[in-house]
């Protein structure tokens, strides 16, 4: 059967896309005002607080942004337990509507009350933290064993709609209202939350717009208690799994890397000497390339069969902290064009991290994946906290120079997560995932991804 059969995706394809964008507007709507807030007219500048402001100290500012990642560890847990027992379908949906409703509130008060203002950037926050958990639940559920890459790369992309929705976005707007660049994030949200209600079935048995066929192909291979939804994540056996441990190591190397560097690539390419239009599209270029990657490499990951699923993820983790080390590495002996080359040879690689770790916990932890993937999303939410510390340490002027450092460092750590992820990966079952021993579908044909 040829693999562009629409029947054998339909529901999947859309599932999974508007998961995507709904987790993407989720995003952009807690990160926006990183992006719009040197617009703000009473916000410091250059440490000097503006005459009549209500921000007296310029760290007030970079508390807010603070008070989101807060906000989405606070997020974290009772989100895990709320998809565990209630299912993704409402949970999500509900976290998406109160997102896009706290999001537009908050241009009303960033120059006139920073304790609102602090309350609604840490809700942001708390609705952040329910796109972590969907990507392992939404992919367990609807993604068939062998289109597990692809799945994985619609679903952790919606990170890299930052650079690609809201740079050209924020430099359109950049001499209109401000906050109207927050509206337009809130009104996708909103948008979203409602398409996702309508559509998204926790279970693709419950969907009425799927067919048999689409059904027998996404749950062939998983165990009854997979198929069933049996979820509920025995905590004690998990924290005693070694190789758990040593994915979440690599994969927080991987994104706290990657992360600090789409967080300051714009303050990097002014210190090359670009302007703010050419900054705004090397930017939305990282993201591009980022998503890019994740779809080829989702797509050759499930295709790949003449090789085990070991090697398609040990050769993905080759290309996804291998490659960016190298070109860590190389940042510090280059300028300008070719610094700029070089990161995004970086970013790109990373990209390929879908065919790596992500692919890897489907794989080991099956239907309990929501849980070790959502902790993976965790580590989003540290490096945002944690890359602003790094660079007041290492980078506090912002000096390529200071910038060449810290790529080496990385380019280290990079290596070191390499070794982890080879020593952790694998393509079966954890000893402590749940199975039956009579699978629900018979193996009768090929699945098509």
């Amino acid at each position: 059967m040829p693999c562009c059969n629409v029947a054998h995706w339909r529901m999947r394809a859309v599932t999974l896309g508007i998961t995507f964008l709904l987790t993407g507007s989720i995003n952009n709507c807690a990160d926006v005002f990183n992006s719009v807030r040197l617009n703000i007219p009473s916000f410091p500048r250059n440490g000097q607080v503006i005459e009549g402001s209500i921000y007296d100290d310029p760290n007030d500012v970079e508390w807010l942004i603070s008070w989101m990642g807060l906000g989405s560890l606070f997020g974290i847990v009772p989100f895990a337990m709320l998809y565990q027992r209630f299912g993704a379908r409402y949970v999500l949906f509900i976290s998406g509507i109160t997102c896009s409703v706290v999001t537009a509130l908050l241009p009303s008060f960033l120059e006139t009350n920073y304790f609102v203002s602090a309350v609604l950037r840490f809700i942001q926050g708390i609705t952040f933290a329910a796109d972590f958990g969907v990507i392992g639940y939404v992919a367990s559920q609807w993604s068939s064993m062998s289109g597990l890459g692809m799945s994985l790369a619609i679903l952790s992309g919606f990170i890299a709609l930052r650079d690609v929705v809201q740079q050209p976005i924020n430099y359109f707007m950049a001499k209109s209202d401000w906050a109207w660049n927050i509206y337009v994030m809130a009104i996708l949200a909103f948008t979203f939350s409602i398409i996702w209600v309508i559509v998204y079935r926790d279970m693709p048995i419950d969907s009425p717009w799927i067919s048999e066929d689409e059904i027998l192909r996404i749950n062939e291979g998983k165990s009854l208690s997979h198929v069933e939804g049996k979820m509920a994540v025995p905590i004690r056996k998990a924290f005693n799994d070694w190789r758990m441990w040593g994915l979440w190591a690599a994969a927080f190397i991987d994104t706290f890397t990657a992360f600090f560097w789409m967080l300051y690539a714009p303050d990097f390419f002014e210190k090359l000497g670009f302007d703010l239009k050419q900054r705004a599209t090397l930017v939305m270029s990282l993201g591009v390339s980022f998503l890019a990657a994740k779809f080829i490499t989702g797509f050759l990951s499930d295709h790949a069969r003449c090789v085990s699923q070991l090697v398609r993820v040990r050769v993905s983790a080759f290309f996804c902290f291998l490659g960016p080390a190298l070109a860590s590495f190389m940042i510090p002996l280059t300028t300008h064009y070719t610094a700029y080359v070089m990161l995004l040879i970086f970013v790109c690689l990373t990209g390929t991290n879908v065919g790596g770790f992500y692919k890897a916990c489907l794989l080991m932890y099956r239907q309990y994946s929501y849980f070790v993937v959502g902790t993976l999303q965790v580590f989003k939410t540290l490096s945002l906290i944690l890359s602003p510390v790094l660079k007041s340490l290492v980078a506090s002027d912002g000096a390529l120079a200071q910038y060449h450092v810290v790529s080496f460092g990385f380019g280290v750590a990079l290596l070191i997560g390499l070794a982890l992820l080879l020593a952790s990966a694998s393509d079966e079952k954890r000893y402590w995932v749940e199975d039956e021993d009579e699978k629900p579908i018979k193996e009768k044909h090929p699945i098509t991804p």
